[in-house]
């Protein structure tokens, strides 16, 4: 039978120094789970107990309180933890070997960790009901179980926290602002900048989802040397980059598509061809019908791939395969959309869902056919984990025209319906479907 790492003496030594010098085991950052026996775990949780409940001073103190708190607490006999407590007691280390054996204990506790994920990655691999990429996504998270769970990255105290962020504002501001462009000055201006959380923009077909999140979103990020990667449930890779080449020579998709180039044309797409390999890497994944582990476990990948991830664009979300850990399709949704938010904390990147609206806008009349917050389908999860929700549509495309006259098919209106810590409104912009871009036009709060 295989010894799973452990180092019986410093486990040892550790619960001595924490019996004198008992304040100091509020600093090791350890678990009782990370010590190798069964006797030292109950003491440990023992000394952090009376650490909680405010015990001070030295051994006179401490020992009587622990003997008591195994007593209580762990089924001990008084005399068992007598012999423990004096045992321990009796070695009398140097206060200044608390760091040496706080590392020697914790990576032990790490290696034993590592033991049983690799344990669990082996049934994986031999388990044919997991799909490979499911099989793949579990099998990173039970590696990445084995690291330390006690982390401070997303605690702080009020007074640091007040501290930290009058200097940041007391700091020159810097030449590039904080957060990632919509790709649109007017978004921006009403909006803010996204920052690493989870972002939507919604509307019925043909109406200039995938326009927006990767012509506009996604390659405004990449010529500004941002690390992107783009999931496309819809397009393929050459449909991707012909609207990217379209966008940025303005030449029309459909005249590249046909091949009827002009000189002039031909010069313009070489150019733009040469801007987007002098941009930073980006990776497009065309892979239909991806679940969110699949999604996340590739994120992975790529922000090891990339040294980081940016922006995450998913088009579009009702094209994603969601899970099955229940039959109703809205809980299954609701798991997608949180495990897309949990992503954007994860990477420290920011992450853009295109979502499809139901068809209740159809059903109304006038400039009533607007998309609404309500018309998000089925899954109430996507209002209330997103950040910054934007709606659009073309009224040109149903016969309307706000201003009066003929239906003019080339204004896009974005209705802004949820911004956190920013202001909501309509922006009107310039749709050009040729060449699969949207500029400004105006701002209107």
């Amino acid at each position: 039978m295989i010894e799973l790492p452990h180092d019986d003496e410093s486990e040892a030594q550790l619960l001595s120094l924490g019996i004198h010098w008992i304040a100091d085991v509020d600093e090791c950052d350890l678990a009782a789970a990370d010590f190798y026996w069964q006797k030292h775990q109950d003491v440990w949780s023992g000394l952090l107990a009376l650490v909680d409940g405010g015990t001070t001073g030295g051994c006179d103190k401490t020992i009587p309180a622990l003997k008591q708190w195994l007593v209580d607490n762990c089924g001990w006999e008084m005399q068992a933890a007598k012999e423990v407590c004096l045992a321990l007691m009796a070695r009398s280390p140097g206060r200044g070997e608390m760091a040496y054996r706080v590392d020697r204990v914790a990576k032990a506790a790490i290696r034993r960790r590592l033991w049983d994920a690799g344990q669990r990655v082996q049934s994986i691999a031999i388990d044919e009901q997991i799909e490979i990429e499911d099989g793949i996504y579990q099998a990173a998270a039970a590696v990445d179980a084995a690291e330390p769970d006690v982390s401070t990255d997303d605690v702080m105290g009020q007074r640091e926290s007040i501290t930290a962020l009058v200097g940041e504002l007391s700091k020159p501001i810097p030449d590039e602002p904080e957060g990632l462009s919509f790709g649109l000055a007017s978004v921006d201006a009403m909006m803010g900048r996204m920052d690493h959380r989870l972002y939507i923009v919604a509307g019925r077909p043909a109406m200039g989802k995938s326009v927006l999140v990767d012509g506009v979103v996604a390659l405004s990020a990449i010529m500004a040397g941002k690390r992107v990667v783009c999931f496309h449930q819809e397009m393929e890779q050459r449909q991707v980059a012909m609207r990217r080449l379209s966008k940025l020579a303005k030449v029309p998709h459909r005249r590249i598509k046909a091949r009827e180039l002009s000189e002039f044309d031909m010069a313009a797409i070489a150019g733009a061809a040469d801007r987007l390999s002098d941009s930073a890497p980006t990776i497009i994944d065309a892979t239909p019908r991806l679940t969110v582990q699949q999604v996340r476990a590739r994120c992975r990948r790529y922000a090891r791939r990339l040294g980081g991830l940016d922006l995450v664009v998913v088009d579009h979300f009702h094209r994603m395969k969601h899970g099955t850990r229940s039959n109703r399709d809205d809980s299954n949704q609701a798991e997608t959309v949180r495990g897309l938010a949990s992503l954007a904390k994860e990477m420290g990147c920011t992450v853009v869902l295109a979502v499809q609206l139901s068809r209740k806008c159809e059903d109304r009349s006038g400039f009533s056919k607007a998309p609404q917050m309500a018309d998000l389908r089925e899954c109430g999860a996507l209002e209330e984990e997103a950040s910054g929700i934007v709606l659009i549509w073309r009224p040109g495309e149903y016969g309307i025209n706000r201003e009066g006259g003929a239906p003019d098919k080339t204004q896009i209106e974005l209705i802004v319906v949820k911004a956190r810590d920013a202001q909501t409104g309509t922006i009107k912009a310039y749709f050009n479907g040729a060449c699969a871009d949207v500029t400004d036009l105006e701002w209107r709060g």
